[in-house]
């Protein structure tokens, strides 16, 4: 059994990463940190415009450099931008060097979420179609968590007391 130091958090868009990270680390007393947040913050401009100018191959080297920083932390909550799985290193690292939760949600609870947000680069135009498209091809990459919670029907306070019950 992994010894609980840090804890990451994997999930598509919408699922209540970032939501569920912060009451996760009040509840713990640990830090959370977030792989967007510090992009940004390192960067000086948002992930959208990362995107934007240097293109997703770019941001996804960024993601892992934060990756990698943020893992070296003790008593942490690490929050991911979806996309974070695509890479077979990140699941690696995440794997290896953290108690992993990942959160899910079905298709209509996602698009329900995302459909009125304009922030998020990979859903610019076709909201519904790009959802489902993405989400087709995100199929299996966060199933290998310690930890999955469909997060469709419940509040963050729920998926947060879940987890809590569940942490080893």
């Amino acid at each position: 059994m992994k010894t609980i130091n840090r804890i990451s958090i994997i999930g598509f868009m919408a699922t209540g990463k970032t939501t569920v990270g912060k009451l996760l680390s009040d509840c713990l007393g640990w830090r959370r940190v977030d792989t967007d947040e510090q992009i940004e913050a390192t960067q000086g401009r948002s992930v959208k415009e990362v995107f934007k100018q240097n293109g997703e191959a770019i941001f996804r080297e960024m993601e892992t450099e934060v990756l990698e920083q943020l893992l070296a932390l003790d008593q942490v909550v690490i929050t991911t931008g979806g996309g974070i799985v695509l890479k077979e290193l990140n699941r690696k690292l995440l794997r290896n060097n953290s108690y992993v939760i990942a959160l899910t949600a079905s298709e209509k609870a996602i698009i329900e979420r995302v459909l009125n947000d304009q922030s998020r680069p990979l859903l610019q135009g076709d909201i519904v179609y790009n959802v489902k498209n993405l989400l087709n091809k995100r199929q299996g990459l966060y199933e290998w968590a310690d930890l999955v919670i469909d997060t469709s029907n419940l509040d963050p306070q729920q998926v947060a007391k879940h987890v809590m019950a569940r942490l080893p």
